[in-house]
Parts: structure tokens; C-alpha cells; sequence
């Protein structure tokens, strides 16, 4: 692609941008680019073609005579940027499209210096290993130098065997000769000229005078001692019990509660007395959230052990523990409103992480009252619920009459159902709902049955795992003064 501009002719001062490859210039009406016959233009007078690596300027006929910049061509002529030809009267130039840019010395910029400098920085870390693998073989401990080691390792601990029962006969022989001092009868003390071989020499004749004139009978040495009392082996079903115990505890810390209800279970079928078995068992019910089988555990284990040991002093603190725990868990939660909540000290593993939210449905011919409460629970951040626990949550819908007395519904209410642990095991909040319907004449017959016509008040929500209470929310607030319903144990 390049561009011709005329420089004369009627088309002087157009620009005409050339795509083709074989473009034909004359005043042949089968010219691509037709010019007029008064400017000396013969009928087929130059051919442009463009080949990929240049255009090629060529006259067509031997009387149309062609000038390229003042010269007069005779063939085919490649032509550059801002050339001038002359048709017969005519003046065009050439210019490419994109004109070529004059070359500039690239400039190397950071890239090289970077480049070298880390291209000597990994040869001069190569020439240190090498250096360094050169000289390895000199920091190998070889057979024969461990070899050597071990001998004057040898000959040293030899060496100071004999020093130290050098230094052990030193001592006996100078405690003999200061400390066993024997007078003969009719001899005086040692003179201050007796070597000390005649010192020695004379004290073991004493020494040996005296052994003669003793009456005694020499102990006889080795003998063996009989009536020893006879070694008792351990119980065999007592190990048994220790392992399996181990293995239990073990599961306890993993959290793998039902391999450790299994093995304790098979310690009590084993060694049903064993109390350090029944002792973890009363625990793990107490993870599991069963405080009345843990109270009962307790209670086991103070008749099976002595009334003054450790183990009967902790099962009374565990089970009076236990009580207090489960006094606060179930009792009624009224407090004065100056005082904090009660349920703020609860204990809980399970929250309510959504507020329970109560939607009014429209009525219709089968429902003259419907009400859905939709919350959401989960396990608290610090939470260790026995997966298989059973979990129950209770709404309790309440009504109140004319008068103001606040009671349970006698609407249709139907509650969330039974869950597991497992199921909050995943740490995504588990939805709760609730409905509350009153079949159509519901309160007519309430207002004959009562003198007192009801309508809808409020609600409680209680969680629980096992039979302990985990939280508890209501609205109005108020409602969280009455008893609470507590649910049928699931165990």
C-alpha cells in the first residue's frame, strides 16, 4: 500500500492511495488510473506494481518516455520515499504509507548492567563450590581414621582406669598405715630412725599375731537367702485394662469420642472394678453433654473405691460440680435488669448467630392466624461438641387475653426437629424455623372456653445439647422470666 499525489494536471494537490498490486496509468478508459490526453499521456502509459518488498515503477509503450526524478528510465525501477516521476506532462511523487524511520542507537539502559552482574554473581558462586567439593574428600571421616579414633579412644579410657585404681590402693594402703596401729606387749613405740618398710613389715606381723588368737569362725561368703517371698506376676487382665484405657484417652484428645466410649466400654466388661477407667468415662459423658449419666457415673465410682482415697474425694467435688452446673443450666432465668443476663454466662458451645425473625402470613379460608419464625444457630469459635449430641432447640409461642395474662398458645405450633452435633460440625450457621397456625373459629372457642379472648404475644427460644442449656433469646425480653419448658431427654 503506498500513496501517489499529483504535483500538476487537473488533479493537482489530490492524494490517491494505492492498494492493489498492478495498477496501469494512462488515458485508456481500461487504465486503473485514467489521466487526460492533453498532458501527453499515451494510452497506456506506466504500470505500478507492488510486490511485497517494494513498488516497481515501468513504462508500457517506447513513445511514452517516463523521467524518475529527472532521469529517464527505460525498465522496470523500484522506487523510495518522496520520489518524483514524470508523465509525459505530468508530475506525481511517491510516498509509502509508513515512512521509513531513521535508525537509532538503542540505548542498553538497567537490563544489561543487572543481567552481568547477576551473571558474575552465579560464576563466583560456582568457583566456590568448586573450590569447595575440591577440598571435601579432606573433611570425610574415612574407615581408617575412625579406625584410629576408636583406638585412642581405647587406650585412653584404659588409661584412666588404671589411674583411678591407683588412686583407690593409694588411699586403702596409706588408711592401713595411719589408722591400724598394733602395740606388741613388751615392745615400745617405732623409733623416729624405723623406715617405713620396717613399719610395714611390723604391723603385719602384729596383724597377723592377732588373727591367730582370735575365736571366731570366719563368715562363709555366697551364701544364698531362702524364704523369700514368692514374685507375684501383674494381672494379666489388669495390663489389658491399662492399654486399653491408654488407647481411650488417646482417642479423648483426638476427639474421637465413639473409639473412646468403645474402648472404656470394653475395660468395664474386662475389669468392671477398675475405677481409673470408670473416672474417664464420667468425663467423656460430661463432653458429650450428658451431665445426669456423668452424675451417675460419679456416684458408681464413690461405691466402688475406699471412703479415704483421692479417687472418692474427686467423684463427690466432680458430682456436687455437676449438680451446680446443671442447678444453673435449668433454673428459671429471672434476674433483676440491673444485673447481667444470665445467658451471657452460660457456658455455650451453640449460639443463636441470627436473631430469630417471626413473618406474618395472610390468611386464607383454612388458616385464620399463621405466623414462621426463621433463625439460625452454630457452634461457637471455641466449641467442642461431641458430634453425636443430640441438639434441640424449643420455641414456645405465647399469647396474651384481654386482661394481660401471658400464657403458652393453644395454636397449632410445630418446632424445629432433632439434630446432631455433626450437623454444626462445618462451622456454616444450621437454619432454625418455627410456625404458628390458628385453625379458623381457634379464637371464638378460646374467648367461650375462658371469658377471655387471646391473640399472639411473643416467643422463646431455648437451644440445648443434651439437657444442657447452650442459649437462650425471647421476645419481648420479658418472656425469658417464665419457666422453662424444658424438652424430653433424647437419651
Amino acid at each position: 500500500m503506498y500513496r501517489l499525489i499529483f504535483l500538476s494536471g487537473r488533479y493537482q494537490g489530490k492524494r490517491l492511495v494505492v492498494r492493489q498490486g498492478i495498477t496501469w496509468l494512462g488515458h485508456d478508459s481500461q487504465s486503473h488510473i485514467p489521466l487526460a490526453a492533453e498532458e501527453n499521456i499515451a494510452a497506456r502509459h506506466a504500470q505500478l506494481e507492488d510486490t511485497g518488498s517494494g513498488v516497481y515503477l515501468s513504462p508500457l509503450a517506447d513513445d511514452a518516455p517516463i523521467r524518475l526524478n529527472g532521469e529517464l528510465i527505460a525498465g522496470a525501477v523500484r522506487l523510495q520515499h518522496d520520489d518524483e516521476f514524470l508523465l509525459g506532462n505530468l508530475r506525481v511523487q511517491y510516498q509509502e504509507i509508513i515512512a521509513p524511520r531513521v535508525r537509532q542507537r538503542p540505548s542498553p539502559g538497567l537490563l544489561q548492567p543487572v543481567t552481568l552482574l547477576l551473571a558474575l554473581g552465579i560464576l563466583a558462586t560456582e568457583i566456590i563450590i568448586i573450590a569447595f567439593m575440591v577440598k571435601w574428600p579432606e573433611r570425610l571421616i574415612l574407615p581408617q581414621s575412625e579406625a584410629t579414633d576408636i583406638a585412642q579412644a581405647e587406650v585412653i579410657r584404659v588409661q584412666r582406669e588404671a589411674e583411678k585404681e591407683a588412686e583407690g590402693s593409694g588411699a586403702a594402703s596409706s588408711h592401713a598405715a595411719t589408722g591400724t596401729v598394733v602395740t606388741l606387749p613388751g615392745t615400745s613405740g617405732a623409733s623416729t630412725g624405723q623406715t617405713a618398710e620396717t613399719e610395714k613389715a611390723a604391723v603385719t606381723n602384729a596383724a597377723a599375731e592377732v588373727l591367730q588368737e582370735a575365736d571366731f569362725t570366719p563368715a562363709e561368703l555366697g551364701t544364698t537367702l531362702t524364704n523369700l517371698p514368692a514374685a507375684t506376676p501383674t494381672d494379666p487382665r489388669i495390663e489389658q485394662a491399662q492399654r486399653l484405657l491408654s488407647e481411650a484417652v488417646a482417642a479423648i484428645q483426638f476427639a474421637d469420642y465413639p473409639t473412646a466410649t468403645r474402648l472404656l466400654n470394653q475395660v468395664h466388661q474386662l475389669q468392671p472394678g477398675y475405677a481409673p477407667a470408670h473416672v474417664e468415662h464420667a468425663r467423656l459423658l460430661e463432653l458429650r453433654g450428658e451431665l445426669d449419666a456423668a452424675q451417675q457415673r460419679w456416684t458408681q465410682i464413690m461405691g466402688m473405691v475406699a471412703e479415704d482415697s483421692a479417687i472418692q474425694h474427686l467423684a463427690k467435688k466432680e458430682k456436687q460440680r455437676l449438680a451446680d452446673l446443671r442447678a444453673q443450666q435449668t433454673q428459671v432465668l429471672a434476674t433483676p435488669a440491673t444485673d447481667t443476663p444470665p445467658v451471657a454466662r452460660l457456658p455455650r458451645q451453640i449460639r443463636i448467630v441470627t436473631p430469630p425473625v417471626v413473618q406474618k402470613m395472610p390468611a386464607d379460608a383454612n388458616v385464620e392466624e399463621m405466623r414462621i419464625l426463621n433463625a439460625e444457630i452454630a457452634l461457637a469459635p471455641d466449641a467442642s461438641l461431641f458430634k453425636d449430641a443430640a441438639v434441640q432447640v424449643v420455641v414456645t409461642f405465647y399469647d396474651i387475653t384481654t386482661d394481660g395474662q401471658m400464657h403458652p398458645t393453644r395454636a397449632i405450633t410445630h418446632g424445629p426437629a432433632l439434630i446432631t452435633g455433626g450437623v454444626l460440625s462445618g462451622g456454616k450457621p444450621y437454619p432454625v424455623q418455627a410456625t404458628y397456625v390458628a385453625p379458623p373459629g381457634l379464637r371464638t372457642r378460646e374467648a367461650s372456653a375462658t371469658g377471655q379472648r387471646s391473640s399472639y404475644y411473643g416467643f422463646t427460644l431455648h437451644v440445648f445439647a443434651g439437657r444442657i442449656l447452650q442459649d437462650a433469646i425471647a421476645k419481648p425480653k420479658k418472656l425469658l422470666d417464665l419457666p422453662i419448658q424444658l424438652p424430653a431427654d433424647p437419651h
